[in-house]
């Protein structure tokens, strides 16, 4: 540790970026094993320690993950195996682009075709995206301004935060007014109905459906509607982050 400020220690440089490294390669040595042992799975969680190949419908919004890492191990190292990996899982989410029961199309999609088609900038790529996205945007609460799900229309989750930049990204895209619209106003109903006055995040809001205004926090995960469930504030950062950089 080498100190900065008086009083203040920190790692140096060289240390950080030498466990940055490290945890990255364990990572890949973490992924090639995993789907080496389960291929084509997308597991999302573990039961007794082994990973569970068969994850209950509402988890599936998780397995862009997977990609996602595969995407940022072909990035760091120029390794074609991790790209070759990366598109062949792609190819697997490709068909829930058009599905409206699905939850998470962002999640999904950001973190696979969209890296994907950053890297080749081919035009069949572009239309996966674009169908996810317009599929999303069916989610939007008109009356209260907001992405819900098809399951519970009206509630609002800190976790769609995940599901407006692909929105946004789409409505860049195919310059599409009412997408614009709809991801930006998303953002303003979660900023007002779900961040607290101290930047921490409730996860859930409940709408009255007659009106369409915000009627109380909720959880499902979590302490308590009013703790701040850990998860909930990384959705938040990503999504208003990414909608910042997707307006620039």
């Amino acid at each position: 540790l080498e100190t900065r400020k008086p009083g203040t220690l920190v790692m140096s440089d060289q240390n950080r970026i030498g466990r940055y490294t490290a945890a990255l390669e364990f990572g890949e040595q973490q992924v090639a094993a995993m789907i080496a042992k389960n291929p084509d799975v997308f597991p999302v969680r573990t039961n007794g320690g082994r990973w569970n190949s068969e994850p209950a419908p509402e988890s599936r919004w998780a397995h862009g993950f997977l990609t996602g890492l595969m995407w940022v191990f072909h990035a760091r190292t120029g390794d074609q195996k991790w790209r070759d990996l990366a598109e062949h899982y792609c190819k697997l989410l490709e068909p829930r682009n058009a599905d409206p029961q699905a939850f998470g199309l962002g999640a999904v999609f950001m973190n696979s075709y969209l890296p994907w088609y950053e890297v080749s900038k081919e035009k069949a790529l572009l239309k996966v995206l674009v169908q996810a996205g317009n599929t999303l945007a069916k989610q939007f609460q008109h009356k209260g301004r907001f992405l819900s799900t098809h399951a519970t229309p009206w509630t609002l989750s800190i976790d769609a935060m995940m599901n407006s930049p692909l929105i946004n990204f789409v409505a860049n895209e195919t310059l599409d007014a009412d997408l614009a619209r709809f991801s930006t106003a998303h953002c303003r109903t979660t900023r007002d109905s779900l961040i607290r006055p101290d930047g921490s995040t409730s996860e859930i809001g409940l709408f009255d459906e007659t009106t369409g205004k915000f009627a109380e926090h909720s959880n499902r995960q979590g302490l308590s509607a009013d703790s701040c469930w850990a998860r909930g504030p990384s959705w938040s950062l990503f999504g208003f982050t990414t909608m910042d950089e997707l307006s620039d």
